[in-house]
């Protein structure tokens, strides 16, 4: 066998199960429930006792180039797994009188209820792989293992009342902190 470049070695753990179909072309990623799938568009050489795959230069579709391919290709695995083995989690803080979050169960489906000064009350369905915490009322922990998830739902959270310059009032990161601008005079 060819000498090996580290450059294009993927090494997987050992708590995560892969899998390549030659035919689709597709990589399955599989910890415990949680399965994420790929469709390559370069030919991997895939070690299962050693856990690794290197990507090589062939393509299988003649339009892409093949030096931007192979290094998106890597990046895209390794991102993958990274969201496998890993745990985020984002806090959420609602400021403001009268804001509140509730979490309602219904026939296995989260629902997130958020009160945000408007006349009704806002529901939110929870994806499977996102699982919501409110130890109070104005606290919010979402976690999950895809960060593209966690954040789709914390803007979509977010975007039903933003952070206001003059009050201060809103949906804030954790770690936010809001400028206030001064009002008008008299």
């Amino acid at each position: 066998m060819v000498l090996l470049k580290k450059k294009y070695l993927i090494k997987i753990p050992s708590s995560i199960k892969f899998f390549y179909c030659s035919t689709t072309k597709f990589l399955l990623l599989n910890k415990n429930k949680n399965v994420l799938l790929k469709k390559l568009k370069v030919q991997p050489i895939i070690n299962k006792e050693k856990r690794y795959i290197y990507i090589t230069n062939s393509v299988f579709t003649k339009e892409i180039s093949q030096v931007n391919c192979r290094e998106i290709e890597i990046s895209e695995i390794k991102q993958l797994i990274r969201q496998l083995s890993s745990i985020i989690f984002k806090k959420l803080i609602l400021k403001g009188i009268g804001y509140r979050s509730i979490l309602l169960f219904k026939n296995n489906k989260t629902i997130l209820q958020l009160k945000l000064g408007y006349s009704h009350p806002i529901y939110i369905n929870i994806p499977n792989n996102i699982k919501i915490l409110c130890p109070n009322f104005n606290n919010l922990y979402i976690t999950g293992n895809s960060l593209e998830s966690i954040n789709n739902i914390i803007s979509l959270i977010r975007n039903f009342r933003k952070p206001e310059p003059y009050k201060g009032k809103g949906v804030l990161y954790e770690y936010e902190k809001i400028i206030l601008k001064e009002g008008k005079k008299v």
